[in-house]
């Protein structure tokens, strides 16, 4: 490769734990979603300190 990368890999809840919802405040579902979402958040505020651009991220 002629360019230096950084690879990060998520993880996220999946099934009844990431995805179950009873559309109500008691499970309100979509965890799994969530997860995503916070893990997207963190590789941006958090590349840059293995070299990273946080506005340079390719999912």
């Amino acid at each position: 490769m002629d360019k230096n990368i950084v690879y990060i890999s998520i993880n996220y809840r999946l099934g009844p734990l990431g995805f179950l919802s009873t559309e109500d405040d008691v499970v309100p579902g979509n965890n799994g979603m969530k997860d995503q979402i916070f893990a997207l958040e963190w590789v941006k505020n958090n590349v840059k300190y293995f070299g990273g651009n946080p506005d340079s991220v390719t999912i």
